[in-house]
């Protein structure tokens, strides 16, 4: 279904959606056309089963790629990232890859102009040249330099707001904003910006399935007139409340705030609908979607192992032999003795138990018992009693 209408802001159906406008150098309007649902079987066909950095077959230890379903070993995709600390190899360590590097490039959704035009602002505000811009410049630029902001990125004379985002582009604290934490944050605020069913045509066959699957999952799905699948708008809330959260966990909760919620138009019509559709579901959830093809996780603190070899194959007992050492080592009350103890329940790991002791008898106790009293029988004590007289 062709949406021409939608798009030209001077028809009904421009107004009724409500839809920003995306700016082109002709100021020609831009016909674009929601994606239709997908069907299952077109997922499936795409899907690739041969790594795409090896070429050889992904059967284990793989993963794939949530935008583009192309799948790759995990340590191929662990060596593009050069990291020497093999303790990263571990399952429990394991960076979680969302997308392949192809797609979490965020810049291929952007137009050549508005990545120079990023380019050009941050070396603009970088007055010594260090590669870092500081707060006072940051201020300086959104208060002087305002007029060489085209695409309206930036805050005129609200300097709260402007060192609030220079907080989130410096999540190091390290009072410096580094280009690749300015090129995050203000490729993701071109990138809201845009016009929302331009951003629908930009999501994949699998993002669309997922988003088919999401739209899927109301309990109260039905069929209109027109024979269309509808949806509740109480159910789009909670999908739109989930995405975001996931992606805060991401790029954080100030940080996707100020993507989504500061410059957000709200429709007075939508927002008295009951009734949802496939094309207006999708709109809404386009942008959540789209960032969540990053991989990047602001709280994430990667665990390391100092080791230049890890062998994870130790023997049990010697594990709690040692570790027996070491609690000897320590002034423990010298009355507490340490011991190994079976478990009764399992044989597959000892425990370590303070004036412990194996309460199952060994098959020399109830022996030596028996020994005991034919000693006994053998070996009469000879008891001597004296009398005293008195």
């Amino acid at each position: 279904m062709l949406l021409q209408k939608v798009i030209k802001s001077n028809s009904d159906e421009g107004k009724k959606y409500s839809i920003r406008q995306s700016s082109t150098s002709e100021n020609l309007p831009v016909t674009y056309e929601i994606p239709r649902m997908p069907r299952e079987k077109e997922i499936i066909e795409n899907v690739i089963i041969l790594c795409i950095f090896c070429n050889g077959p992904c059967i284990d230890d793989s993963i794939h790629c949530g935008v583009c379903m192309k799948t790759y070993h995990y340590q191929c995709r662990y060596e593009l990232d050069n990291v020497n600390d093999q303790s990263s190899l571990l399952p429990s360590l394991r960076k979680q890859y969302n997308s392949c590097l192809e797609c979490e490039d965020l810049t291929q959704l952007l137009t050549e102009d508005e990545i120079n035009y990023l380019i050009s602002i941050f070396k603009h505000i970088d007055q010594d040249k260090d590669g870092f811009i500081i707060l006072k410049d940051f201020l300086a630029f959104c208060t002087n330099g305002i007029l060489l902001d085209k695409f309206h990125l930036f805050t005129l004379n609200n300097i709260d707001l402007n060192k609030v985002h220079f907080n989130i582009m410096d999540s190091r604290q390290n009072r410096n904003v580094a280009w690749v934490d300015f090129e995050r944050f203000y490729i993701c605020k071109l990138i809201a910006a845009k016009n929302q069913i331009e951003l629908t045509t930009k999501l994949s066959e699998n993002e669309l399935m997922v988003a088919k699957r999401l739209y899927m999952t109301d309990p109260h799905l039905k069929i209109d007139k027109k024979r269309n699948l509808i949806i509740t708008k109480r159910h789009l809330n909670q999908i739109s409340h989930e995405l975001i959260v996931t992606n805060k966990k991401k790029y954080g909760g100030n940080f996707i705030d100020a993507i989504l919620h500061e410059n957000e138009n709200i429709d007075e019509i939508f927002e008295k609908r009951s009734v949802i559709t496939w094309d207006k579901f999708l709109c809404e959830i386009c942008i959540s979607i789209i960032l969540n093809r990053s991989n990047y996780e602001i709280n994430n603190q990667e665990a390391t192992i100092h080791s230049s070899y890890i062998n994870l194959q130790y023997d049990t007992t010697n594990k709690h032999r040692k570790i027996i050492e070491k609690l000897k080592q320590k002034h423990f009350d010298s009355s507490s003795t340490w011991s190994i103890v079976e478990n009764e329940d399992t044989y597959d790991l000892l425990k370590l138990k303070i004036n412990g002791r194996d309460e199952r008898q060994t098959i020399s106790e109830p022996w030596s018992i028996v020994k005991e009293m034919e000693r006994l029988r053998n070996k009469p004590i000879f008891i001597t009693t004296t009398t005293q007289i008195l």
